[in-house]
């Protein structure tokens, strides 16, 4: 009966354990190479832009350690396009970000931090 209930114990241990972070994610796009987030509690006052790398061709952050409470952030997608010289026929690669997409969230209670899902 003990042994019974330490195993019942350690799997509801494992399960609440278990318990998802909260994400920002984007529809695929091959023509973005690099993303960028920011968030603000207050919409006034920005954090820095946080950099990665896209998955599978979308934007993926993991905001699970943030501390609890609401936010506004936003999203800006790194393109990449050729343009040529009318005159000299030379091509150039040019690098410009999106406009920033704004979204909301909220976090509820129990994690804290930002990082980039890897």
């Amino acid at each position: 009966m003990k042994k019974s209930f330490l195993v019942f114990l350690a799997l509801v241990l494992a399960v609440a354990t278990a318990v998802a972070s909260p994400f920002v994610a984007s529809d695929p796009d091959p023509n973005h190479i690099r993303y960028r987030v920011r968030i603000s509690q207050d919409g006034v006052n920005w954090g820095g832009w946080t950099e990665g790398q896209p998955q599978d061709q979308h934007l993926w952050f993991d905001f699970g350690q943030i501390a609890p409470g609401n936010y506004n952030g936003e999203a800006q997608a790194l393109m990449q396009f050729s343009v040529t010289d009318t005159v000299t026929g030379a091509k150039t690669t040019v690098e410009e970000w999106s406009s920033a997409a704004p979204f909301s969230f909220v976090i509820p209670t129990g994690v804290r931090g930002i990082k980039i899902a890897k």
